[in-house]
Parts: structure tokens; sequence; C-alpha cells
């Protein structure tokens, strides 16, 4: 590929082609079929520049390594930020590439021993701790590109409690583990219990399972859900919910989104109700969100055998899992990534789009299922590795933008304020 015939993301001497070809490998065959369908640039509207707080410099990030799929999670006010960080040039990931923030307070130092922190997880518990869980290939991986393909075999724990972090745990090892790069499978319950949802291959059995963590030690569960899914897990009290999806390749299949629930800690769970028919549909990027006493479920959707997510759908749940549809928004094209959060009195909405200049939409869905959508930087602009989080007075967003394809990609925070009713579990 010649200098001249560079994708706008890929500018020389600042994000190399083999780096962000790492946005995601398997997309790449799929970047052709939305330039041969005549994907046009979104014309969704720019965002108030006086809602959202001008781009913060994430502190002390290293100034030859941007991060990759940031996750945040809040205690109060202060925002806390994991995300992996590969150098700009370049095709190998390092040691230890890991970074993890406070906001206010500046970087945190990574938990004690050899790890790489593999798509790391972060979230608060009630009484402040902050708990990441991480997983690890079977061998060390330096190549990006084997990032995408090594089996990962074990998870581990590690909480930030008293300014400092515990000794990891392994707390789940398997001969093969799923763990996606977005967040949604991670929770933490009222009395501090972590509890996440991954895929696993043990011992030729296949499945998803539910792993539990206290004061005293980890369990893991086998759920209901045996094919591989995507999955999100939510927990209030003894009651754990559980959100998958199963393949559906046929407008006649009656597989789709599905929901679970455990009474009792995971030790024993209902029969599964699929609550959206997929009809050869795909879904993904599940995310089980609480507010108040509500407890809603969002997805996304794609069109059979095209690439992009073309409609967000959110539903409230009921104690007997009975969904109440709440919206359906339709998405910007080329839409591949998408978050839902708390947002004091709505849901705050993330998008990201894959395209030779991805972007980075946000927008809000209030009470009644109104949705706006903006563009959350300028539409010249690169914007790219997003991450969406509530925080007690504020809705913020980490992301990667670049103003020009020939300058320094930045790793940011920007912010807008909510009503101060939020609260943290």
């Amino acid at each position: 590929m010649i200098a001249g015939n560079r994708p706008p993301f890929w500018p020389a001497g600042h994000l190399s082609a083999q780096t962000l070809m790492h946005v995601d490998i398997r997309l790449l065959g799929a970047l052709s079929l939305l330039l041969a369908s005549g994907c046009r640039a979104q014309t969704l509207p720019l965002a108030s520049p006086s809602e959202w707080s001008a781009p913060i410099d994430l502190p002390q990030m290293p100034p030859n390594r941007l991060h990759r799929w940031p996750i945040m999670t809040a205690v109060h006010d202060t925002i806390y930020i994991a995300a992996n960080i590969y150098p700009i040039d370049g095709t190998e990931v390092g040691a230890r590439p890991i970074y993890l923030a406070r906001i206010p307070g500046g970087p945190l130092p990574a938990p004690p021993g050899d790890f790489q922190f593999v798509y790391p997880k972060i979230a608060a518990a009630p009484d402040g701790d902050v708990h990441l869980i991480w997983a690890e290939f079977d061998s060390t991986q330096q190549s990006i590109s084997s990032w995408d393909s090594a089996p990962m075999t074990t998870l581990w724990h590690s909480v930030f409690a008293n300014a400092r972090w515990s000794v990891p745990r392994q707390v789940l090892e398997a001969d093969w583990i799923e763990w996606p790069r977005g967040g949604g499978n991670v929770a933490v319950d009222a009395v501090g219990r972590v509890h996440l949802v991954a895929w696993t291959v043990r011992d030729s059995v296949a499945g998803i399972e539910h792993v539990i963590g206290s004061s005293a030690g980890w369990r893991a569960n086998r759920t209901p859900a045996k094919r591989r899914h995507q999955a999100a897990v939510e927990a209030i009290g003894d009651s754990i919910f559980l959100a998958f999806t199963e393949a559906s390749f046929d407008p006649s299949d009656t597989t789709g989104v599905t929901l679970a629930l455990s009474p009792n800690g995971g030790t024993e769970w209902t029969a599964t109700a699929v609550i959206q028919r997929l009809g050869g549909r795909q879904a993904s990027s599940l995310h089980l969100i609480r507010r108040g006493a509500s407890l809603y479920l969002a997805w996304a959707e794609s069109p059979p055998r095209q690439f992009g997510r073309d409609t967000l759908r959110i539903v409230r749940l009921d104690s007997r899992l009975r969904p109440a549809p709440v919206a359906a928004v339709a998405l910007p094209p080329g839409a591949s990534t998408v978050a839902v959060t708390e947002a004091c009195d709505s849901l705050a909405v993330l998008v990201e789009t894959f395209s030779l200049r991805p972007r980075t939409f946000v927008g809000t869905i209030n009470h009644k299922g109104e949705a706006s959508l903006n563009s959350l930087r300028p539409p010249d602009e690169i914007a790219v590795f997003a991450a969406i989080g509530s925080a007690m007075r504020s809705v913020a967003v980490v992301l990667a933008i670049q103003p020009d394809p020939a300058a320094p990609a930045r790793a940011v925070l920007v912010s807008r304020a909510t009503c101060s009713t939020t609260h943290n579990r």
C-alpha cells in the first residue's frame, strides 16, 4: 500500500496499518462490502459543543502508545478507566500492555505479576472497592494479530482497595475462554460480590459459565446457554439475570435474544425465555442496565449476511423477565460497537462505526423511549476506541481522536453534566 492510498486512519508515522488493522481483523473483509454497497458518510447532527466538555488528555498516557477497547466505572464522581495499550507504531504489543487511571487522581499502577491483562474489565463495588478482571492467553503473545486468534485459557482478578491492588488470583481456567473486548459481562451486586459470565470449553464441554466471587472465594456454575454466544449479566440480591444470544440463520428460526434467571445466586436457573426472535438477523453488544428500580436490556441487531448494526433495541424487564419495549433506534451506517449506560433520568448510548473514517456517536433515550443520536466529534475528525460511563453527576466518554490524518492520535475524556440524583449501586 503506497502512502497516497493509505486509508485516513493509517497515517504514516502515527497509527500504522498493522496496528489499526487490529480494530477488528475479522472486519476487514466486511469493509469491502460496505464500500461496494455504497455506505455513505453519517449525516447525524453534531453534539452541542456547549453540552460536552473540551477533550482532556488521559493523564500520563505513554506518548508512543494508545489505548484500545477501554472500559469505565465510577465511584461517586471519580471515574476509573481500564484499557489495553499498544505501541502507535509497530506490530508488537509489548510487556504488560495495560493502562489504568482515575479521574481526578491520575494513572494507577497495574496489579503485580507477569501478566498481559487481555481485555481488562473494571467494575466498582458499593463500598468503593474497584474490581479488575482480565484474561490471559495460554502463552505470551506479542504480535498484534495473534491477539485475535490465540486461545485465552484463564481469567484473573484483583481488587483496588486501601490505595493498592491485591495480589492477582486466578478465578477460572478452561481449555478455551471467549473473553470479549467490550463490557456487559461483569457486574458487582449490592453486597460486593463479583459476577462474570464467559463462554468456555472445558473437557470438550462448551457453554456459558457464571462465576461468582466474594470474600469466601470463587465458584463457577454452568448456565442454560450451551452454544457459543455473547452474554451479559446483572445481579440484584440473590437474583442473577443472564442475557445471551442464540444464533439465527433463517427467517423461520425461533432462536434469538434469550433471558434466564437464577433466584439463588446461580445454583439453579429458570427455563430460558426468547424475548426477541431474530429471524435470520444477528444480535450483539448485549447490556443489562440498572436504573433505579428498573432493569433494562439493550442489544444491537444486524441484517442477515450483512456487516454493520442497523438497530439498537431496548426493553424494560419485570421480575418475571417479561419485556416491555422501550425503544428501537436506527443506527448510523457502518455501526460496529454499541454501549448503553444509565444517565440519571435517561439512558446514554454510545455508537462507534467501522469505516475509512471511523466516527463516534452519543445519544440519550428518555423514559418515553424518545431517542436522539449525535456525532460526538466534528465529522472531519477520526474518533475510535470509545467507552461510556456514568458518574454521580455526569456522563463521560473516553476515546481516541485524530483531528487530521497526519496528526498524532490523542487519548482523551469528554463529559457532560446530568442531574444530581444518579447514584452508584
